[in-house]
């Protein structure tokens, strides 16, 4: 229902299961597969079978049949058969040890093989009681089946009979789980993982590690659960452990949609349902790849579908699970509501709470309750029924207060908070306001993956906003330029701070966050300590207005813009796929004055041309080339200008900028037209005038190092900028759109994987004798930003290991323009000793005034963010 580029991702990988419906075999047929093999000698086709079908769910687990039917088998003194067993158990056993390196039924074969016959009845009485506790789950009798699984547990323990009683202390931990009871099901389930891990039982260990997913995903810690599924995924695909696999995919897709990495989320959906077509699964494991998908489709506004797969997920869910079928009427109320559809939702959220009052235990009920409590108050807000909505906000969150589940715990307070705000209801505003944050903050403590981090705040940003707005409305002017500034840049800030680290291998490229991170500053901490001569133009982009303040060392102005960010963007949009490409002059000034009048006007009597002005931008903001932004001139005619992602990143960095001094003798490395190997890179061209460039440049410089052409390798590249004073970069830069850490900088070589230099490469370097980086490369500034994090891109890697300076383009201009504009920047900074801003702006001003490249066009692109500088 859609056209987008991620619906057609999703429809393409999702066409390509076929069908996700398996055709499931019977215990017995399964049973007899396995035994025909194993008599036939065939390992392989055993193996195969087994490890697909020993999952822990009744009825299929191979092991655990024949170790029932064991002591069964001794207590009808049916020795034959129990000698059979016993055999399949042993077979079982050397099988897992020799295929997997698991010795969980290789022990359990040789403690059955010792047992004395005045331990069989009590053995016997033990499992029966086991497979009481079973059926009662299956019933959703949680706390009967609590207490059956604690006998069993003891029985087993006082026959010694310690790795069936191991599969008590699961069941026990999962229904402590449903139960709410968080805490003890994590201490069951970390011992588990423990004591499995010591032992070699990887089998074990897997189920462990998936059971302490959705113990942390309900803390809301998605970092910890992605953590305990990659050690699950591990051990599951050692053991080729289908059914665990398919449940860690599910896992998986569920937390990268909840930090709003969506690709992402559906690549591991369709790996779930590929497997489920492939192996069969029973219908729970269906169902929850069809919560995943639903959740992931939602998110991403192709509702018409989610209700498709949620109607069908419902279908399998009303045949013997009233838990899931709970949730799949609620999911369609969500859905329902999400399209207006109010009536249909109503229905559905009624439906929900009757199948919810049948449930046994009162603890699961409550859960039940609350998270429909949640939906009904969605829907009453979205109706105008305002006061209905914070009651049930309010009785939602009375559960997550007082349970330790506390998944929706902040949907509930945050729903409650935007109820007060709509309406204007300032004392309740306020007060619930810290309970809001203090949960946000706790988010950017607990996900500590850059790149989830950044997703997540980008898709919650809107709290601060909201924050934001009503303190400038009240007048409280500083107070919302303070919510403005914590919000932003602030995985950014934590690199400058040192407080991450790369997480690289040959799959993955991650940074990871500590638990300390970095504190942006207040307004009054800002201006004691900006530059004299500077001064902050700071944007935030609301629904329906931009607000703007003017900071100096010794004031605060502010003003607004009445303008929904939809209008906003487009314009934005418009007129940069317009700058960038060079067309229609006369479009490119009516655009460029519309957007002035918008941005610029409300503070222009404020802005002190004496200043340098950095602007800070905000959303979509980033992408637009503000020194081309005209009236009867361009804004760059009359200020110095420079950017910043934040006003703490800008002191950061003019910090840093300090450290070098006021040295006039530079070094430089120069590097230009390196010679890539054309067949790896069919898109790009070679640029001859950018060797000239870096020829030429260098020459201005004390000690110049020149990589050009086959010269500009990447072993030459990184050696010679660690000790670089300026880096000086003309070429081709390539970018990643679903993981910029991989977006590179083209050197010579003949493989792409051996001359690429990515930016988790930059950042894993360390670069202390380097103040500035100029990139004369495309898209180099800016390649995509996110909500509150902002611009993410080439400038920004340096930004992050603490260059104070970098001047870097947001489009590909011509080649031959790009070499005088740099040429001449290089020879302003040297020759007439002018800083790097103000050698930037004139070379851009003597570029206006020649005929040939008066368009924004060939001059607009190259921007310097960071910090203040002198050199």
């Amino acid at each position: 229902d859609s056209t987008s580029k991620w619906a057609d991702e999703a429809r393409k990988k999702l066409q390509a299961i076929e069908t996700t419906k398996p055709v499931s075999k019977t215990k017995e047929e399964i049973l007899q597969e396995f035994l025909t093999a194993k008599n036939a000698n065939d390992d392989e086709k055993a193996w195969e079978i087994y490890s697909t079908n020993r999952e822990m769910s009744s009825g299929k687990l191979i092991p655990l049949q024949f170790a029932f039917l064991f002591v069964d088998s001794k207590v009808a003194s049916d020795n034959l058969k129990a000698d059979e067993c016993l055999e399949v158990i042993k077979y079982i056993g050397e099988l897992d040890k020799k295929k997997s390196g698991d010795t969980f039924w290789r022990d359990i074969e040789n403690f059955n093989s010792k047992l004395a016959k005045s331990e069989i009845t009590p053995l016997k009485n033990a499992l029966d009681i086991m497979k009481k506790a079973g059926n009662l789950w299956s019933d959703g009798n949680l706390n009967e089946c609590l207490k059956k699984f604690e006998t069993a547990k003891n029985l087993l323990h006082s026959l010694r009979y310690i790795w069936i009683e191991k599969l008590c202390d699961y069941w026990i931990g999962a229904v402590n789980f449903r139960l709410n009871r968080i805490e003890i099901s994590s201490n069951i389930f970390e011992e588990l993982v423990r004591y499995s891990n010591n032992n070699n039982y990887k089998w074990l260990a897997t189920h462990s590690y998936v059971r302490l997913t959705y113990c942390v995903d309900s803390q809301n810690n998605y970092s910890k659960s992605i953590e305990y599924s990659e050690l699950a995924l591990k051990l599951a695909l050692q053991t080729n452990d289908a059914y665990n696999i398919q449940r860690i995919y599910t896992s998986l897709a569920y937390d990268y949609k909840a930090v709003g990495r969506y690709s992402l989320s559906l690549s591991y959906t369709t790996k779930s349902l590929g497997l489920i077509k492939k192996t069969g699964a029973n219908p729970t494991q269906l169902w929850e790849a069809f919560e995943s998908l639903t959740f992931t489709l939602v998110d991403n506004k192709y509702f018409q579908t989610s209700k498709i797969i949620q109607k069908e997920a419902l279908q399998i869910a009303e045949r013997d699970n009233e838990f899931c079928k709970h949730l799949s009427e609620l999911y369609l109320a969500m859905i329902y509501t999400e399209f207006n559809q109010y009536s249909q939702a109503s229905e559905f959220l009624e439906e929900s709470k009757s199948t919810v009052a049948k449930f046994e235990d009162n603890e699961t009920k409550l859960k039940g309750l609350a998270f429909i409590d949640l939906e009904f108050a969605r829907l009453e807000r979205d109706l105008g029924s305002i006061n209905k909505a914070i009651e049930l906000y309010k009785s939602a969150d009375n559960f997550y207060s007082d349970s330790e589940f506390k998944l929706h715990s902040y949907e509930a307070n945050k729903g409650e908070l935007l109820c007060y705000f709509r309406y204007k209801k300032d004392s309740e505003f306020r007060q619930k306001l810290p309970f809001v944050l203090d949960i946000f903050k706790n988010y950017r403590k607990q996900i500590i993956e850059e790149q989830n981090r950044n997703s997540f705040f980008d898709n919650e940003q809107d709290v601060y906003d909201i924050v934001a707005e009503y303190e400038f409305n009240k007048a409280n002017f500083a107070d919302a330029f303070d919510y403005a500034e914590e919000s932003r840049s602030r995985s950014l800030l934590d690199l400058q701070h040192s407080a991450a680290e790369l997480s690289t291998n040959e799959k993955e490229h991650e940074i990871k966050f500590s638990e300390s991170f970095a504190e942006p500053l207040k307004l009054t901490q800002i201006q004691t300590e900006m530059p004299k001569n500077t001064q902050l133009l700071v944007y935030s982009v609301l629904p329906e207005k931009v607000l703007i303040w003017s900071v100096t060392k010794d004031g605060l102005n502010t003003a607004s813009s009445e303008i929904s960010s939809e209008n906003l963007n487009e314009k934005v949009t418009n007129y940069l796929e317009s700058v960038s490409n060079n067309k229609e002059p006369e479009e490119q000034i009516r655009l460029s004055k519309e957007l002035y009048q918008i941005l610029i006007s409300p503070v222009k009597d404020k802005l002190d041309a004496d200043k340098q002005i950095v602007i800070i931008p905000d959303k979509s903001l980033f992408q637009l080339p503000f020194a081309a932004l005209y009236t009867d001139k361009y804004l760059i005619e009359d200020y110095k200008i420079s950017y910043s992602p934040s006003a703490t990143v800008f002191l950061n960095c003019s910090r840093k900028a300090k450290e070098f001094g006021n040295k006039t003798s530079e070094n430089i490395l120069s590097v230009g037209n390196p010679a890539f190997n054309p067949n790896e890179y069919k898109n790009l061209k070679p640029l001859p005038s950018a060797k000239d460039e870096a020829i030429e440049i260098a020459k201005l410089y004390t000690n110049p190092k020149v990589l050009v052409e086959e010269k500009a390798t990447k072993e030459q590249v990184k050696e010679n900028l660690k000790n670089a004073d300026v880096f000086q970069f003309a070429g081709h830069y390539t970018v990643e759109d679903k993981m910029p850490l991989l977006s590179s900088f083209v050197l010579a070589g003949d493989k792409k994987d051996e001359s690429n230099l990515a930016n988790y490469e930059i950042i894993a370097e360390k670069l202390p004798h380097t103040r500035l980086i100029v990139l004369s490369a495309c898209d180099t500034a800016v390649e995509t930003y996110y909500k509150g994090e902002g611009m993410i891109g080439a400038s920004r890697t340096f930004l992050a290991v603490n260059v104070p300076l970098v001047v870097a383009s947001q489009w590909q201009a011509d080649s031959q323009s790009t070499k005088e504009l740099m040429i001449r920047f290089h020879q302003l900074r040297k020759t007439d000793n002018l800083s790097t801003v103000e050698a930037l702006r004139q070379s851009q001003l003597e570029m206006i005034k020649d005929e040939r490249y008066k368009q924004p066009y060939y001059w607009a692109e190259f921007a310097a963010l960071g910090g203040y500088t002198r050199f």
